[in-house]
This record gives structure tokens, C-alpha cells and sequence, in this order.
């Protein structure tokens, strides 16, 4: 959680490196954010794996053309249908397992 008048940046950059897997959730708004992508460079210049979930059909940021996606979205669903199979069927392994990390 964040401190009122804490840096937030630097505490992104802090967990950001501290995570095994960088879970990305897009959506319309969280693809085109200038932080969103800042957050993707950093996790690639760690060299860490990062998992795109995306949850309507909103356009891909750059820094993740040619990349696999976790699609949630359907073509009929106003909103996603979130199935815990399909994200564990494109996650690695060792995030699960950490499920109170998560909460």
C-alpha cells in the first residue's frame, strides 16, 4: 500500500523488481499509459518474464508487438469472462502456488 506523499514511482520500480513474474492486466486504459509502459521497459531491462493479460479488445502498446498474449476478452461479452483455466494455462509455474502473495 502506499504512504500519502510517498514516491510512487520508486515503490513501482521497488516491487517491480522484487517480483518473479510481472502480471500485466490491459484494458483499454491501461494500454495507453505512458506508466504502463514505463512499468513493461523496466521488467524487460530486468530481464524479467512478463505476463500480459488482456481483458477487452483494446490495442496492444508497442513494447509488446510480437508478443503472446492471455486474452480474456470475447467477441459477444460486453464484459470479460475471466476463466482462472485460461490464465493458468499460459502462466508459469511457479506463480501459482503463491496465491497469498497475490491478495
Amino acid at each position: 500500500m502506499l504512504l500519502p506523499d510517498e514516491r510512487f514511482w520508486d515503490r513501482i520500480l521497488d516491487e517491480i523488481s522484487a517480483c518473479g513474474v510481472f502480471v500485466l492486466v490491459l484494458s483499454q486504459f491501461s494500454a495507453q499509459s505512458e506508466w504502463v509502459e514505463r512499468e513493461i521497459l523496466e521488467s524487460r531491462r530486468l530481464n524479467q518474464q512478463v505476463l500480459p493479460v488482456r481483458l477487452d479488445h483494446s490495442a496492444v502498446p508497442w513494447v509488446l508487438n510480437g508478443h503472446n498474449l492471455v486474452e480474456l476478452a470475447t467477441v459477444q461479452a460486453q464484459r470479460p469472462q475471466i476463466g482462472v483455466s485460461r490464465l493458468s494455462r499460459h502462466a508459469p509455474a511457479t506463480l501459482f502456488g503463491h496465491e497469498a502473495e497475490l491478495v
